[in-house]
């Protein structure tokens, strides 16, 4: 009834996978200024304690930091949008749906996917989507199932995400809040010394509110998938293609913002999303 399972694994599509991996990849490396960010939060303000000549220094630097830092967040978002161009390719093509030129314009060129694919050296992308999508089903119950796998991973690791990153905010400042009080710093000297961590607070609290936007859209869309599942489950009425653009639209605007997960916490939750996506899908099939 479909090849979705099979056609994944035929070798344009294996290089595009390899294209979207490198260019998100690319976009990753960006994070280095996370990090960096990070390592200041924690370092300076001490320096700044142990050193009060310094402070002034310091707090200057922070800024001039944290303007290096958004200024980067303009490369990282064009990074991300050509992976997510090319993961788009990917699915519209696999799933046999029309692309949305309005939406994601021109597509990436075949030079700059030639050039992207000879980068991935690591032959690990087969079976991109469950098997449990078996050849059985229908085309469109297949590819929403396939959306579903794509809304259902990405929201059990952002949900994870954002306890991670919200527990880190409220340590690191909770702790220096405490110090501080303690050692009787006044308000002003509060600041100084916190403002060189000012890139880490934008990027927890920037990551932490655009996930949980992102959080709260794939709960309501993937909600909608479910009914429609139920709808075919219950009298065999089969979603129409515009619903499956749809739904598309819906992930490739989701995939284009620059906040992702780093690639250290997405391996941890790999194998367990892994056999979790298995089982869901294994759960819905027994319901047709």
């Amino acid at each position: 009834m479909n090849k979705i399972t099979i056609k994944q694994n035929e070798p344009k599509f294996i290089e595009y996978l390899k294209a979207q991996r490198i260019a998100y990849s690319q976009c990753k490396v960006y994070q280095v200024f996370d990090l960096i960010s990070v390592v200041m939060a924690i370092i300076l303000p001490i320096i700044g304690f142990l050193k009060t000549e310094y402070v002034n220094y310091l707090g200057a630097f922070g800024v001039l930091w944290t303007i290096i830092y958004l200024v980067s967040e303009n490369y990282r978002r064009k990074k991300t949008e050509q992976g997510a161009k090319i993961q788009e390719q990917f699915d519209t093509e696999l799933y046999e749906i029309s692309w949305n030129e309005i939406l994601c314009k021109s597509k990436v060129n075949s030079d700059t996917q030639i050039d992207l694919t000879k980068k991935y050296k690591i032959n690990d992308l087969l079976n991109w989507y469950s098997l449990e999508v078996d050849t059985s089903l229908p085309k469109s119950i297949a590819t929403i199932l396939c959306q579903r796998i794509n809304f259902s991973w990405e929201l059990k690791l952002r949900k994870k995400f954002v306890r991670f990153l919200i527990i880190l905010l409220l340590i690191y400042y909770g702790f220096f809040i405490f110090f501080f009080l303690y050692k009787n710093i006044g308000f002003y000297d509060m600041l100084i010394l916190i403002a060189p961590s000012l890139s880490f607070l934008i990027y927890g609290v920037q990551n932490s509110f655009a996930l949980r936007s992102h959080i709260q859209s794939k709960e309501e869309t993937l909600s909608i998938i479910d009914e429609k599942l139920e709808v075919y489950a219950k009298n065999k009425t089969e979603p129409k293609q515009s619903i499956l653009r749809q739904i598309q639209d819906v992930i490739f605007s989701e995939r284009t913002v620059p906040e992702k997960i780093p690639d250290w916490f997405y391996s941890l939750s790999k194998r367990s999303n892994e056999n979790r996506t298995d089982t869901i899908i294994k759960t819905i099939k027994t319901k047709f």
